[in-house]
């Protein structure tokens, strides 16, 4: 090969090499240490700082930033292709022949002359090669890259409702937590409370047995009710801290250092009807989910379609033919002729080359392959949609009407508790406890008011979990308070909107 087609092949390789760059982008900065928060924390600030710390919203939120990387990649274009290509190669090595001359020339003017002339050849790996080199580029038809933006556009709005699910389970899991150390707050005050009580009531039996006013058998059932009563407070003083570390956990927390959890269990406002609340689900990110899934279904199948339609590769280049090798002649010459004068020449030449221009095109044949298989799951899939859709929705009304049928039960529950059985509960335990001072009545008597009065308060606070556990549930399907006045409810109430 000439020194000018290589340097013409060299300069081109180098020119199209240097025209590709590469763009990075810069990650998201990683997430700071979670706040431990010292003092008492209400539902909205709990809510705050899970939405900002939880461990599992931190990871999920990645999903978004890589559904929008995959939004930038479907929208590039493909890359040109270069081709280089040798025929005709002297696998032998290269050849050299060289031919010499001499001649005698006598002078009619008594002088002589004396001539020589040699001329060589000689040929390389490459010298009479066919080299091609060209440029082809892919043409997509169709719309392809277009409906591939948008199904990628798609795929990244359901990764992003994903996400709104994601975010709505965790808050309803943090809203859970919250309600269940407030009630074992109100637990573990509950129990103090008895505790101290069955204290001052197991040292007025003693210094009565003491006294011999009554018998030792009256000692040894106040004891008994102590200790119980006494193991029933180590119950719920674990079974707080044993809450309070589930919350701190919601925000990323492994030991909990905040105070109280701020909130009253007041009787909460009546559930407003339960055809006015399903109507609802709609505002539902389970149900929006899914309407995000259909268009991004959708796009598939129309990408689908458009994969079936083939594509064109145009290409061009420059192509060098012809034979190589390099010539060289050298002649010398001695002449008598006006003196003696020596002289001596050389020419050295190379064969040229001549360059084509090529232009091609290549279509496939879509004779077998029109991607028949693709296209068939695709609609198959849009068809499954519907489906799905109508299960979603099933299940979610009949948990809605579930709650529902919960939440006002428990309604209805607490306003029994809180309005009739517990004032009377506590009036006739007060009672037997002020006469039990005065000597008007057996510790067994004492004992029965004090255990319904326990009861029923333990029973009022767990129908303030059925009540809560429902009223999350029904918010975390629709965002929205399932009380028809939200402000008549108590101040913890509706939080998780």
């Amino acid at each position: 090969m000439s020194p000018h087609s290589l340097a013409f092949l060299y300069s081109f390789v180098f020119i199209l090499g240097s025209a590709a760059s590469a763009a990075q982008n810069m990650l998201p900065s990683q997430p700071q240490e979670p706040p431990d928060p010292s003092g008492d924390v209400s539902l909205a600030d709990c809510l705050g700082l899970v939405l900002e710390h939880n461990p599992e919203l931190s990871v999920y939120a990645w999903e978004p930033r890589m559904a929008e990387a995959r939004t930038i990649q479907a929208g590039l274009r493909p890359n040109p292709e270069l081709d280089l290509a040798i025929q005709d190669i002297g696998l032998g090595g290269g050849e050299s022949n060289a031919a010499s001359s001499v001649a005698l020339n006598p002078s009619s003017a008594l002088g002589f002359g004396l001539e020589r002339d040699r001329t060589s050849y000689s040929s390389g790996v490459f010298d009479s090669a066919e080299i091609t080199l060209s440029l082809s580029q892919l043409i997509e038809l169709g719309g392809k890259r277009m409906k591939r933006v948008r199904l990628a556009q798609n795929e990244e709005r359901v990764t992003n409702m994903d996400y709104e699910v994601v975010r709505a389970e965790v808050l309803s899991s943090a809203a859970r937590a919250f309600y269940d150390v407030l009630l074992r707050q109100n637990g573990l005050e509950m129990a103090i409370s008895f505790t101290q009580f069955a204290e001052e009531a197991h040292a007025i039996t003693q210094a009565r047995v003491q006294a011999g006013k009554i018998a030792p058998l009256e000692e040894t059932r106040s004891d008994v009710e102590l200790q119980r009563v006494q193991l029933e407070t180590v119950h719920a003083k674990h079974a707080l801290d044993a809450a309070r570390i589930w919350l701190a956990a919601h925000w990323g927390s492994t030991t909990p250092h905040f105070g109280k959890v701020l909130g009253s269990l007041n009787v909460p406002a009546r559930p407003e009807d339960m055809d006015r609340f399903l109507s609802r689900i709609e505002d539902s990110p389970d149900v929006q989910r899914w309407t995000a899934e259909r268009e991004r279904r959708e796009a598939e199948l129309r990408l689908e379609r458009a994969i079936a339609r083939p594509n064109i590769t145009v290409s061009a280049g420059l192509r060098s033919t012809g034979s190589g090798g390099r010539t060289r002649t050298t002649a010398f010459g001695l002449s008598s002729i006006d003196g003696a004068r020596l002289s001596r020449g050389s020419r050295a030449g190379a064969n040229d080359r001549e360059l084509s221009f090529l232009v091609g095109i290549s279509v496939p044949l879509s004779l077998f392959h029109r991607n028949q298989g693709r296209i068939r799951e695709a609609e198959y899939a849009v068809a499954q949609l519907s489906d799905q859709e109508r299960a979603l929705r099933i299940r979610l009304r009949a948990a809605v009407s579930a709650q529902w049928q919960v939440l006002n039960a428990a309604y209805d529950e607490i306003r029994t508790l809180e309005e009739s059985i517990l004032p009377k509960a506590r009036q006739a335990f007060e009672a037997t406890e002020e006469g039990y001072r005065q000597g008007k009545f057996g510790l067994l008597d004492v004992l029965l008011s004090q255990r319904a009065l326990f009861d029923t308060k333990k029973q009022l606070l767990d129908t303030f979990a059925r009540h809560y556990a429902a009223k999350v549930e029904m918010e975390r399907y629709t965002g929205q308070s399932p009380y028809v006045d939200a402000d008549a409810a108590s101040p913890i109430e509706g939080a998780t909107r």
